[in-house]
């Protein structure tokens, strides 16, 4: 009976990976038939600064994607981010109207530029992430460590969106350059 279950599921799997490369599906971080790979074209973006602590971690967050092992790559490209983090109070108690959830939702509109003489704009896009955390009375310390772990997840949710569709940018160029 096992057996029987290990051989459907190794026939599965073997008939979807031949559809799928059937199709021409092919892995957005892996090379191409060119021998380029969109990961070594991701660490040649430089990030502009974000203003503010949560521009500071969003800027953080697309670095370690963008950059991984080939920190040292020479900048060819420059990505811009506009980033803006909001929460609202949600969930009042009704005896003293204290929200007992806060809702955050980041945005962030992007675009990537040459370096050359005229910024040439080779992609752009919008990403947006929604996260939260519950507040407890006289909890005021949570509540601060709570908001920053909420500002760095939305940042690192955000950072992965920007990051798939710049490799997705790499991966569909056919010259690589």
């Amino acid at each position: 009976m096992l057996a029987r279950r290990l051989l459907i599921r190794t026939g599965l799997l073997a008939a979807v990976a031949a559809v799928l490369e059937g199709c021409g599906f092919q892995p957005v971080y892996g090379q191409r038939d060119d021998g380029q790979s969109p990961v070594e074209k991701l660490a040649e973006i430089e990030v502009a600064l974000l203003d503010g602590r949560n521009g500071q971690v969003m800027r953080q967050a697309l670095q370690r994607r963008l950059e991984g092992a080939h920190s040292s790559a020479a900048k060819l490209y420059d990505l811009t981010v506009n980033y803006n983090l909001s929460e609202e109070g949600v969930a009042l108690q009704r005896s003293d109207s204290h929200s007992t959830r806060i809702r955050a939702f980041g945005t962030a509109s992007w675009t990537l530029l040459a370096r050359d003489a005229s910024r040439t704009s080779l992609a752009s896009g919008f990403a947006r992430s929604g996260d939260g955390f519950n507040q407890f009375d006289n909890q005021d310390f949570y509540g601060d460590l709570a908001g920053e772990k909420l500002a760095l997840r939305v940042a690192d949710q955000l950072a992965d969106q920007i990051a798939v569709a710049l490799a997705g940018y790499f991966r569909g160029r056919g010259d690589a350059s």
